[in-house]
C-alpha cells in the first residue's frame, strides 16, 4: 500500500462529493505538500493490515 495508491482511490469517492476539487489528478502530477496528505492513511492501512497477520 503506497500513498499513491490511497490518492489512486480517492477520487472514486471524491467524483461524487465535489467534481471540481483541485486534487482530482495523478497522484505524480500533485504539488509535494498536496501528496503529503495521503502518507497517513497509507499507514494507517499498511498497520491494519500487519496486525491482521
Amino acid at each position: 500500500m503506497t500513498d499513491e495508491d490511497v490518492h489512486d482511490a480517492w477520487p472514486a469517492w471524491m467524483q461524487s462529493v465535489d467534481s471540481s476539487h483541485e486534487a482530482l489528478l495523478p497522484f505524480h502530477d500533485l504539488p509535494p505538500d498536496t501528496r503529503s496528505f495521503d502518507a497517513p492513511y497509507a499507514e494507517a492501512i499498511r498497520r491494519a493490515a500487519r496486525q491482521r497477520r
